[in-house]
This record gives C-alpha cells, structure tokens and sequence, in this order.
C-alpha cells in the first residue's frame, strides 16, 4: 500500500497530465497552488485509496509510520504544513521543493 503514495508523488513531480487533471477537477482540498502541491490529509487518502481499499485511520497510520520526506528528498521535495489549524487532520500541507 505504501508503494501507491510513493507512485503518487512520483507522478505529481513529474507532472503526469492525467493526475494533474484529476487533481485540477477535485472537489477537496487537493490542489495546485504556484505550481506546488497543496492538501489536506482526508484530500489526499480520497485522491490515492478509494475508501475500501484502505481506511482513512489506515491510511495515516502508514503515512506516519514511513520514511515518506526521506524519499521525498531524493526527489529535490518535502512535505511541510502550510496551515498548521492544531489537528493533523485538517492542517493544510504541501509539497515544497528544496531551495
């Protein structure tokens, strides 16, 4: 499963048309701001997993507990909160590329 939000990532960094535009059309807080990536957590779960396929709890249990910006670095990114509201669940983060 962890694989999935690695090949996610991948394809937004590269630009992949198709992600693009699903992620253009969303109706949540996933979305592309000065050319970065912007999102909040349950935004991210519903464009990645549908809701069977892994459980939103699920989902940040795996995304926490893995080596996600270490990865991310390889790749000249990282995840940072934008809008830190007090509660992982609705603080905004985005996917920033190193200075």
């Amino acid at each position: 499963m962890y694989s999935k939000i690695e090949c996610f990532f991948d394809a937004v960094i590269r630009q992949d048309d198709t992600l693009c535009q699903r992620i253009k059309a969303a109706k949540t807080t996933i979305y592309f701001e000065q050319g970065q990536l912007v999102f909040d957590l349950e935004s991210l779960h519903k464009m990645i997993f549908s809701q069977h396929s892994l459980e939103f709890s699920a989902f940040k249990k795996l995304l926490y507990g893995s080596q996600l910006n270490q990865y991310l670095q390889t790749k000249g990114v990282r995840v940072v909160v934008l809008e830190n509201t007090g509660k992982v669940n609705t603080n905004v983060y985005g996917l920033l590329k190193y200075p």
